[in-house]
């Protein structure tokens, strides 16, 4: 018969750590988000510490840009500033600098919550039991009944502080930045000149999905940047990129690829080799 320490031990080795636990709740993407109720509960934790600013000042040059295409007519010119009802009055989090807060995209991110619930099932004392589950359906029920019987905005109000599960969020930005800047780099090569590009965090993109707005032969286009070919090709079809002209991701070395209506499978482009 094995000893009452040993079987303690034998369970301790079954929990999932947190490297574990994080990557396998994570990947249970929309379910955990919309199903277990983690959406509607960030959104009102997001709700409770947001603060109301017109964003319109802050953008002027890339809405001055966007007015150019004819494209957008929620834009209005008047006598040179440029307004528009989509950047008024907009509820964010903002970090101390008064800048925004990328826990504005928890309510999103599946890893992150994984993150946030593999610390407050420890905090009020049940991750022994959910994370000792092995089986995957049963993980499932476990947290779908959990959140079901209890007050997810509640238990994270009162025992975390959820600004500060953002690492997922900022591990995928780096990954879109560092796409963002090899097809800026590719379409400066090609003669192209970079008018904005916003970065983490910025409106136009998550209002408009711009992430760049260049100019080539004295027309403005806009440029919607993934960083994988799978990713641009079928934004290509998406009802949110309407007015998007190009859509582009990195591709092999040195290249990047272009979608558009007229080159659906993608047009590859290289840097132009130096001259010897």
């Amino acid at each position: 018969m094995k000893k009452y320490s040993d079987l303690i031990s034998e369970a301790a080795n079954r929990t999932l750590s947190r490297n574990r636990f994080v990557p396998r709740v994570g990947m249970l993407r929309n379910f955990l988000i919309y199903n277990c109720g983690m959406y509607d509960a960030i959104n009102k934790l997001i709700e409770d510490n947001s603060t109301l600013k017109n964003y319109n000042t802050d953008y002027q040059k890339p809405l001055s840009y966007l007015f150019q295409t004819g494209k957008y007519p929620d834009i209005k010119d008047n006598g040179g500033v440029y307004y528009t009802d989509k950047l008024n009055n907009l509820s964010r989090v903002l970090d101390n600098k008064g800048d925004w807060d990328p826990v504005n995209k928890l309510n999103t991110n599946s890893f992150d919550q994984a993150d946030l619930l593999y610390d407050l099932y420890n905090k009020i004392g049940v991750y022994g039991e959910v994370g000792a589950i092995q089986n995957d359906i049963q993980l499932k029920k476990w947290i779908l009944d959990f959140s079901k019987e209890n007050n997810l905005y509640d238990l994270i109000r009162k025992n975390l502080n959820f600004k500060d599960y953002t690492y997922w969020n900022r591990k995928n930005s780096l990954t879109g930045e560092i796409a963002e800047n090899q097809v800026r780099e590719m379409l400066v090569d090609k003669g192209c000149t970079i008018l904005y590009q916003g970065g983490d965090g910025d409106f136009i993109d998550m209002i408009y999905g711009t992430d760049l707005i260049i100019s080539k032969n004295g027309k403005i286009y806009t440029v919607q940047v993934k960083s994988k070919e799978d990713a641009a090709k079928k934004a290509l079809d998406g009802s949110g990129y309407s007015n998007i002209d190009w859509f582009c991701s990195p591709s092999s070395v040195g290249s990047i690829k272009i979608f558009t209506p007229k080159h659906a499978d993608g047009k590859e482009i290289s840097k132009t080799p130096p001259v010897v």
